[in-house]
Order: structure tokens, then C-alpha cells, then sequence
């Protein structure tokens, strides 16, 4: 009579199965989405005339809805340093920050990640940039008189009330008075 074999199979098939074990949870870990609370939008960008609020927009959900003390994922810095204002979450995507008064012109500002800051367990980690830049560039008219559309007079004076101080020489540089009809630039003085 011969011998009787049995196994597991564990000879040059375990090999092959293992490398198709590797290589299948390989391909699943690469299709799974990556779990990292990702900012969809932040608003101010670039250069912007007035600016009263900040808000940073999350892809998903980042914190428990319900409180709006919960800690803040960024901080804001603006000429070296943090101005006066509130920060709160809206909701479980969007967190805000209320400045105590607008800012002036001529304002640099920089809205940094805090390290310290954990989003939900399912978010992850933050994705992303960092950092988020924003400026109100040179000073801005809030409100003249006599009001836009209003008649006035050959030797008319104006008043403007400026977001910040402007230089003389950028005003007559950068100032102009247009009359209906005749297609060119008056100056001022």
C-alpha cells in the first residue's frame, strides 16, 4: 500500500495566495477615501477693501453641531498680531470669525492652521495649506457727499469718508472726476 499525504496546502500555493492577500488589501487601501478634514473654501482671499468677517468652510463634518465654543482650527494674526474679534462655529462645517470692528486699510493678514486643533475622529487630520493670506489693499471710499446720482456745482466740494488714511499725492494721482456725456477724466485738487 502507498502513503497517505494531507496538508494545508501551504507549499508554493501559500506563496501565490499570500502575494494575492498583499496585493487584493493593497488595492482596497488605495481606493478607500483617505480620512482628513479638508477646507473647501476660506473667505477673505487675496485683496479685499472690507473686511468684518472671516469664514473657513470644511468639505465634511468637523465637529460635533451644536456648540459654538468649540475650539477654533485656525488662528488669525493680522500686522503681527491677533486682532480683537469672536471666533464660533455656525455649524459642524463652517467656523467664523467676527472682528470687534472692521479692518483698516493697508491691513496684511494671515489665518494659520492651530496644531493643536483635532477635527472629529472621522475626519482624520487637516489637509490642506496651512495658511490662508488676505489684505485690505489701499484705502477704500465707505460713503460720500453729496451721494452718488446727486446734481451738483460747477465748483462742488466732496466729502469721503476713507476705510484708513490716504496719502495726498495718491489721491491726485489716483482721483477723478467724470462728467456725463463729455468722455474725459477731471482732476482733482
Amino acid at each position: 500500500m502507498g502513503t497517505m499525504r494531507w496538508g494545508w496546502g501551504w507549499g508554493r500555493s501559500w506563496g501565490k495566495s499570500l502575494r494575492h492577500v498583499i496585493v487584493a488589501w493593497l488595492l482596497a487601501a488605495a481606493v478607500m477615501p483617505t480620512l482628513a478634514a479638508r477646507v473647501a473654501a476660506v473667505s477673505p482671499q487675496g485683496e479685499v477693501a472690507v473686511v468684518r468677517q472671516i469664514v473657513v468652510r470644511f468639505a465634511s463634518a468637523v465637529v460635533p453641531a451644536g456648540d459654538p465654543r468649540l475650539p477654533a482650527p485656525f488662528k488669525l494674526e493680522c500686522n503681527g498680531a491677533a486682532p480683537a474679534g469672536d471666533g464660533r462655529w455656525a455649524d459642524d462645517r463652517r467656523w467664523l470669525f467676527d472682528l470687534a470692528e472692521p479692518l483698516a486699510a493697508g491691513v496684511a493678514c494671515v489665518l494659520r492652521a492651530d496644531p493643536a486643533w483635532v477635527p472629529l475622529p472621522a475626519a482624520g487630520w487637516l489637509e490642506g495649506p496651512a495658511e490662508y493670506r488676505f489684505s485690505t489693499g489701499g484705502p477704500a471710499v465707505l460713503s460720500a457727499q453729496p451721494y452718488p446720482g446727486s446734481e451738483i456745482e460747477e465748483d462742488q466740494h466732496f466729502l469721503l469718508r476713507l476705510n484708513g488714511a490716504a496719502l495726498p499725492a495718491s489721491v491726485v494721482r489716483g482721483a477723478w472726476c467724470e462728467v456725463e456725456g463729455l468722455g474725459e477724466r477731471i482732476a482733482v485738487r
